[in-house]
């Protein structure tokens, strides 16, 4: 075999593979284990297939060189696909057969691009796919983090502040109280907030539907507009702690990293996340792996393709814990922590309850479920009366997890109004967002319920000067913390902003729509 026909045969699966490698990489997922290395090497061995083509296809004469060019252009168009995620457009709002008759039509200007060059081609097309891959195994992305972990001394900190975030927690009046279960968990939201002498607000909505938008807005400070916030916006929150004399400690999940500078101490919780930052999970599904790897190429037609074939033939290892499983052990840990004094003065912790899965029954006992609720329309493909009877069915499990986290709270309350020096403390407990129990998260495809499914929060705070009681003022939580935080009056502020952020599909970006009354 010829030098040439070798580098036909290996350019492929080389330039098909790093972006992939890229993208393992890049998400800290460990590139030698299981699910990995056969994600990898199928992509490539789809590469070498191609390139065994290639090669046999290399010979003299005008139609082998009609047929090289072609199947060439083919490569390209893949790679295109793969690294690009070129069939995004196509994705979104064609169908498989425009996205076929697109390829094949783009397949025309890239193989009379490719003809003048077919003599030299092998040699080319080695050279860059090796220059590519190489590129991501001596260039990897980093992720510009130490290990989150800080050891802190004693020290007189001024009256502390407990502020934590419950993901997917729907507001008050958000609840859907035809539903079984809902009217006994409004009552009880109400009840261990008003008991304990904060401020519940009940029309409050987060101007976001995803916790990587929503909880960096209130960090920041941000509750107007249509700038969609990210992790590595400034923490203003915390600037304000460290600038009243706090020093802070975080407690997060191993998904979202809220671990910036001005944190003194930060704790990981143990919790199930195959992408994880911080812990090398020596056993990761392949479940996971996969619909990783599908989110990461959104767009990309082959992986799609690629990932459902996947799913089809493969055998997946359900994990035994999700974050949800854990909240208990969590609340105690926090707990303990704070009722021993070995935490900063001020804490932010971020809680994966009562996120989905709905593992947990009124009285915390757990199972091993794993079914998704959400977009009931877009994913699932339910509407009319089918829709309805999901979405409480849902619910009942929802509301039956919502107990469990209002008894555990209750708990965790209790010890906190014990302990000493935390009498004049400032605690907040706010959702990022709704429960997401709805049709959908495109403004052409929900209704005004669903935007209150989405959207509808929690947002209960107490401290010194706060008139505990219930509030029906429709505010978004993003504006309560920066009225509460920022140390600027309301004035100072400017006018409520009433709208969210929503995806469209027609508008292929995100838009503002008005949060209805509810």
């Amino acid at each position: 075999m010829t030098k040439e026909r070798v580098f036909l045969m290996l350019a492929p699966a080389l330039a098909f593979a790093a972006p992939v490698i890229a993208a393992f990489l890049d998400l800290s997922i460990p590139i030698f284990s299981g699910p990995a290395l056969r994600f990898v090497g199928g992509v490539a061995a789809a590469g070498l297939g191609i390139g065994l083509i290639l090669a046999l296809v290399y010979r003299s004469g005008f139609v082998w060189s009609l047929i090289f060019t072609a199947v060439a252009a083919s490569a390209f168009l893949i790679l295109l696909d793969i690294a690009a995620n070129a069939s995004t457009w196509l994705h979104e709002y064609g169908s498989p057969v425009l996205t076929y008759v697109a390829f094949v039509m783009a397949m025309l200007p890239v193989a009379w691009a490719i003809w003048p060059l077919r003599n030299t081609l092998p040699t080319i097309m080695f050279m860059s796919a090796a220059a590519f891959l190489l590129s991501t195994v001596v260039i990897p992305v980093a992720s510009g983090r130490p290990s989150p972990t800080t050891e802190i001394g004693s020290a007189e900190y001024p009256a502390p502040v407990l502020y934590f975030v419950l993901d997917e927690m729907i507001g008050p009046e958000g609840i859907d109280r035809s539903i079984p279960g809902g009217e006994e968990a409004y009552a009880a939201l109400r009840d261990l907030f008003e008991s304990h002498g904060f401020r519940l607000y009940g029309k409050v909505f987060s101007r976001f539907f995803k916790t990587a938008d929503s909880i960096p807005a209130s960090l920041a400070f941000e509750w107007t507009g249509n700038r969609v916030p990210n992790l590595t916006d400034p923490h203003r929150l915390f600037d304000k702690f460290v600038e009243d004399g706090h020093r802070v400690t975080v407690y997060q999940t191993e998904h979202l990293d809220f671990c910036s500078e001005q944190v003194d101490r930060c704790e990981v919780l143990p919790s199930f996340n195959p992408v994880s930052r911080y812990i090398n999970h020596p056993g990761i599904m392949s479940a996971g792996i996969y619909e990783v790897m599908r989110q990461r190429f959104e767009g990309s037609a082959i992986i799609e393709g690629y990932v459902g074939y996947l799913k089809r033939t493969s055998s997946y290892v359900v994990p035994k814990n999700f974050d949800a499983h854990a909240f208990p052990s969590w609340m105690q840990k926090i707990g303990d922590d704070i009722v021993s004094g070995s935490v900063t003065s001020a804490v932010f912790g971020h809680i994966l309850f009562p996120h989905a899965p709905f593992v947990s029954d009124a009285n915390c006992r757990q199972n091993l479920r794993r079914e998704s609720p959400y977009y009931l329309f877009e994913m699932r493909k339910l509407s009319g009366a089918s829709r309805e009877r999901a979405r409480a069915a849902y619910y009942k499990d929802y509301f039956a997890q919502v107990q469990c986290m209002i008894s555990r709270l209750g708990r965790f309350l209790e010890r906190v109004k014990s302990a000493p020096g935390l009498e004049e403390a400032i605690l907040v407990f706010h959702g990022d967002h709704g429960s997401r129990i709805s049709a959908g998260k495109y403004t052409e495809n929900v209704s005004d319920k669903d935007m209150v499914d989405n959207y509808s929060t929690l947002y209960a705070i107490k401290g010194p000067g706060i008139a505990p009681g219930y509030d029906l003022r429709k505010v978004s939580s993003q504006r309560l913390t920066a009225e509460y935080f920022s140390g600027k009056s309301t004035r100072e502020l400017g006018r409520e902003d009433m709208t969210v952020v929503i995806d469209s599909k027609a508008a292929a970006k995100t838009v503002l729509r008005q949060m209805p009354d509810f």
